[in-house]
């Protein structure tokens, strides 16, 4: 287990390393799983329940935000490594990175974005 919330963690490898503080995807999941079991729920009381235009652009939106977060600062390394999108010449570069900065300001306007949906669409009537 990890020493804290606020210890890095990587996330994914494809298409770049993915890295953050244990605590941003664990808030992502919580945030998804709530959506969805919202969802379940609305579509149980009205079949035809649907997310409008304006909660699907939030949303999305939102997961660019939190995206760009976590592949942000790996991105920027190997930019300054100038080693390109070549795999191999990126795999190299990687092999020192440590994290050293996560951009809470960005992933927390993104949270706050996919909760301003969640909570709209729970107030919604069918």
């Amino acid at each position: 287990w990890p020493v804290s919330l606020f210890t890095w963690d990587i996330l994914f490898l494809l298409p770049v390393v993915w890295v953050g503080p244990v605590l941003a995807p664990c808030l992502v999941s919580v945030g998804l799983a709530a959506l969805g079991l919202l969802l379940l729920h609305k579509r149980a009381q009205a079949p035809t329940f649907r997310p409008s235009k304006r909660h699907w652009s939030a949303l999305v939106g939102s997961g660019a935000l939190l995206l760009y977060t976590f592949m942000e600062e790996p991105l920027r390394h190997l930019h300054a490594k100038g080693s390109g999108l070549r795999a191999d010449a990126a795999m190299m570069a990687l092999q020192d990175y440590l994290p050293a900065h996560f951009d809470w300001p960005v992933f927390l306007i993104g949270l706050a974005l996919a909760l301003w949906a969640l909570i709209d669409l729970a107030r919604r009537h069918a």
